[in-house]
């Protein structure tokens, strides 16, 4: 995938955010942010690092990272994340966060219409599939801590 990579980070996210709770899942994905950022090979594509990447056409996605992060925090602190459809709904919200950050950044170096084509559309399904399986990972963690 050009100029946006498939990967697990959205799914990454949304389960350190509900595992950790508003304060761990913040400050990981500030953190991660920050390494690269500083220049550490944190991020998707190898050897991609730096303030000059994360300015490029997938910054828009690594700040979306953050505001979801922030929106998963807020939603966990207020009890969302402890029943199937809330949590569900709270990861969506979070994820189309990313896409909209994603979205408007990669719009200005494509254009919107190809924005949408390759920085949206190939990442709905997968990312609510991502989203299925961090509500069901949540949840069977959960029930195993409490047995």
């Amino acid at each position: 995938f050009y100029p946006v990579p498939m990967t697990l980070q959205t799914f990454a996210i949304l389960f350190i955010c509900v595992a950790g709770g508003f304060h761990l899942g913040v400050s990981t994905i500030t953190a991660y942010l920050a390494a690269g950022a500083m220049g550490l090979p944190v991020f998707a594509v190898p050897g991609a690092a730096g303030i000059i990447y994360m300015a490029g056409p997938t910054g828009g996605f690594l700040l979306g990272f953050w505001i979801a992060a922030v929106i998963m925090g807020v939603g966990v602190k207020f009890g969302y994340d402890r029943r199937v459809l809330p949590c569900f709904i709270l990861m969506s919200m979070a994820t189309v966060a990313i896409f909209i950050c994603g979205y408007l950044w990669l719009s200005v170096s494509i254009g919107l219409q190809n924005a949408w084509i390759y920085g949206v559309m190939p990442f709905v399904l997968g990312d609510l599939l991502k989203i299925c399986l961090a509500v069901l990972t949540i949840r069977i963690i959960r029930h195993k801590v409490r047995e």
